[in-house]
């Protein structure tokens, strides 16, 4: 009788054990699907600093951003009966533009109506280790990101027979300079960004060329920093501007690839050797771990259980 009860209890006990494990891989998986979401919001190197609900500002001297522009866009979404039909027309652009800032690495800063904003860096590399080579990568990939926005909004327009949607021109600026972001707010976090480089690289946008992306004289420079990666693109300098509030002209510099199919897979900091895997290692492990474990739900659980049984 003795044996029999000591049988049953040892069953029980691998029973709650068994379902304890259980509950920890599906919790782990949840913990990993947030932490993927909020990588989406904030850049990665600040996610950290939101689980210890900590403060950080970021300062860069050479940050590149993008800012994009749709031409008299309220005047364009009055020319819909449905302002449901201007926002789908949003998302839909906005949805492909979200895609290609995953394609190339870039973080989307945010959207304010028409406009949508990135920048270079993504939080992956220690900022400290950003040397020249990842500096110039952060700026082509931004550009080309840029160069494909204007693909995009291209192909809509030759694909649609809506005369309203094929007379809608785009506009992008980019800068690359100085820069000071953070996060925002305590219980509505937002990671914005502030300083001369936002100003003028908005400025970039509002004096762009129809259709075309615009750079500025810095980030023409930084890209002459890489001879291999200026090659790739015609510059041409399109126009100057002044900003008032900073005191200074800014020459404006269309730029084109030089070649019609994507960009060089070859980046700057391949060319200078620098590794910018170094610091995605552990979050590309994470990321395989959560999808081996994606499929494991409440009645995985209790099916597991049942077989121990």
């Amino acid at each position: 009788m003795y044996s029999v009860l000591l049988a049953v209890g040892i069953h029980h006990r691998e029973m709650i054990q068994r379902k304890s494990l259980n509950y920890e891989r599906i919790l782990n998986v949840e913990i990993e699907k947030t932490n993927n979401l909020i990588s989406k919001l904030v850049p990665f190197h600040i996610l950290s600093v939101i689980k210890n609900e900590k403060r950080q500002v970021d300062e860069f001297e050479d940050q590149t951003l993008l800012y994009t522009d749709m031409v008299k866009f309220n005047e364009f979404s009055k020319s819909y009966q449905e302002p449901r039909e201007a926002v789908n027309l949003l998302n839909k652009i906005f949805s492909r533009f979200d895609q290609l800032c995953e394609e190339n690495k870039v973080y989307k800063v945010f959207t304010v109506g028409d406009s949508y904003v990135i920048m270079g860096y993504n939080g992956r590399v220690d900022k400290n280790k950003r040397f020249r080579g990842i500096v110039v990568d952060e700026a082509n990939r931004v550009i080309n990101t840029g160069l494909e926005m204007i693909d995009i909004v291209k192909e809509l327009k030759e694909s649609t027979k809506d005369k309203i949607l094929k007379s809608l021109n785009f506009r992008i600026g980019i800068h690359s300079g100085q820069v000071i972001a953070g996060i925002i707010g305590s219980k509505v976090v937002r990671y914005d960004i502030f300083g001369e480089g936002v100003l003028i690289a908005n400025k970039m946008m509002f004096y762009g060329k129809y259709n075309h992306v615009c750079i500025s004289e810095d980030t023409r420079k930084l890209l002459l920093q890489v001879p291999e990666i200026a090659n790739e693109y015609y510059m041409t300098e399109d126009s100057s501007f002044n900003v008032p509030n900073i005191g200074k002209t800014v020459t404006s510099y269309v730029i084109e690839r030089k070649q019609t199919e994507s960009f060089s897979t070859t980046s700057a900091a391949d060319l200078l050797g620098v590794d910018l895997e170094e610091e995605e290692g552990e979050s590309s492990q994470s990321e395989k771990k959560g999808q081996s474990l994606e499929e494991l739900t409440e009645e995985d659980m209790d099916v597991n259980t049942s077989r121990s049984i």
